[in-house]
Parts: structure tokens; C-alpha cells; sequence
């Protein structure tokens, strides 16, 4: 009989790449606007809790640089009835060992400068919630400086030039990435952004096993009215590795089992 063929570290490695899919992805390509000027929200999984069309919308990637289409959320097109909107879709989608990614731009003018837009002081954000309420709120708050976003996690300033808003013509997409990894009874999750030149590491107590049932973009009126600032958001994601870590666990203590059998 021959000896059995083990897999090699270069195969395991294959093994985790093709088993690292989606377990939730968005890109909006297959949806479509429902009303007013380019209206989103709500449609399918998608909610919206202000009541003026148009506050999300849809918009063409292509304008933006990228294939397909993208959900904007702000002024832009319509002033909310409220001062904070929260644009929002339903998920259940176990947190630990997993990866929560997102690809946006905020847009502060028309090509040509400041002072394109009606005010640009808004507050963008976007928010991951389990079924008890918010596990991680992450914000985009206007500093005094133009342009320029402080980025905040669960209300702890990161830094205050680590992401620029840009122009409507040629926005400045960012991606942002945040991993999560059980620590006990705890959840411990990386947050990284702006190209790696923003990055924050916390501990939630207590959230192993959080389930994530509820991603949402966030908007806050910061001042009298609304500005027509807004952010555009593409390409959710939440890679699913665990059933990676399960087999090639399995495959590994099968190997040791033939090894000693020898």
C-alpha cells in the first residue's frame, strides 16, 4: 500500500485562500433608485429612518472611479426632516476571526475648491450593531481645518488629518478595514483606514460571540441646516474565514494522525 500523500504548507495555504469567501457582500450594483431624483432607501434589506426621499441615493460608480454603482447619504440632494439619519441593513454574521470591510469617499465640493457646496460641516459615520445595540460607532467629524476629518472610535479621536474630503469630480475613495478576533470573553478588533496611516486597536468586553445583525451608514446635521456635503459608499464586505480555520484544523490533525502511524 502506499503511504498516504500529506498536504503541504504550500496546499494549506491554497486551502485558506479559496475558502476565505464572503459571507456578506454589497456592492448596489443590482439595485436600483425608487423615486424622487435617484431615491435608494428603503429597498430590500436596506432602511432608512428619515422620511425625505433622497437623503440616500443612488449614484453610478463610473462617476466615481469605480465599476457599477455606489449609495451617497447627506445633503446633496435633499435636507433630512431630522438631525440624524442612519441609513441601515440587516445581517447576522458572527464577528470573531472575520473582517468587516468598506470602501468610501466623502465629498466636500465641485471640482474647483472650497466653498462649491452649501457648508461641508457635517458628521459621516458608519456603525456595526448586534441585537443588544452599537458595538463600534466610527466617525468622520469636520475639524477646523478644510477638508480635513478627524476619524473617531466609539467616541476616542484617533487623529486629526487622516482623512480628506474631497471633490465630487475626483473623489478621494479610502477602504476601511476592520478585523476582529476572540480574546477570552472579549472581542478585540483592528481598525485600519487611509491607507494604513489611521489605525486603532480596542477591546469589546464580553462580545466573543457577537453576532453582527446591522450595518449602517451614519449622518448627523451639525449645524442650522444641512450642508450638501455627503459620503458615497461602495463594496461591503465580511469575509467568513472560520469554516477556512475548521478545515484545514481538521486536515492538520489528520495529517499528524498518519504521520504517527508510521
Amino acid at each position: 500500500m502506499k503511504p498516504p500523500v500529506l498536504l503541504s504548507a504550500a496546499a494549506f495555504a491554497v486551502l485558506s485562500t479559496v475558502s476565505l469567501q464572503a459571507a456578506y457582500v454589497e456592492s448596489f450594483d443590482s439595485l436600483n433608485s425608487n423615486g424622487g431624483a435617484s431615491n435608494f432607501a428603503p429597498q430590500g434589506t436596506w432602511t432608512i429612518t428619515d422620511p425625505e426621499e433622497d437623503v440616500s441615493f443612488l449614484q453610478l460608480a463610473s462617476a466615481y472611479g469605480l465599476p457599477g454603482k455606489a449609495v451617497g447619504l447627506g445633503g446633496f440632494l435633499s435636507e433630512p426632516a431630522g438631525k440624524i439619519v442612519r441609513l441601515s441593513t440587516t445581517v447576522s454574521e458572527a464577528l470573531a476571526v472575520s473582517r468587516f470591510s468598506v470602501d468610501y469617499a466623502l465629498i466636500n465640493r465641485y471640482a474647483g475648491g472650497a466653498g462649491t457646496f452649501f457648508t461641508e460641516d457635517d458628521r459621516f459615520g458608519f456603525v456595526l450593531s448586534d441585537s443588544s445595540g452599537d458595538l463600534l460607532n466610527i466617525d468622520f467629524n469636520p475639524t477646523g481645518v478644510e477638508d480635513i476629518r478627524q476619524v473617531s472610535v466609539n467616541g476616542v479621536a484617533i487623529t486629526p488629518n487622516g482623512v480628506v474630503a474631497s471633490d465630487y469630480n475626483s473623489p478621494a475613495w479610502y477602504n476601511l478595514g476592520i478585523s476582529f478576533a476572540a480574546n477570552g470573553g472579549n472581542l478585540d478588533y483592528t481598525l485600519t483606514t487611509a491607507g494604513g496611516t489611521v489605525t486603532y486597536s480596542g477591546s469589546l468586553a464580553g462580545k466573543a460571540g457577537a453576532v453582527l445583525t446591522s450595518i449602517s451608514m451614519e449622518y448627523e446635521v451639525l449645524q442650522g441646516v444641512a450642508g450638501s456635503n455627503y459620503m458615497v459608499v461602495d463594496n461591503l464586505s465580511i469575509p467568513e474565514p472560520s469554516s477556512a480555520i475548521t478545515l484545514l484544523g481538521a486536515l492538520g490533525a489528520l495529517a499528524l494522525r498518519r504521520n504517527r502511524r508510521k
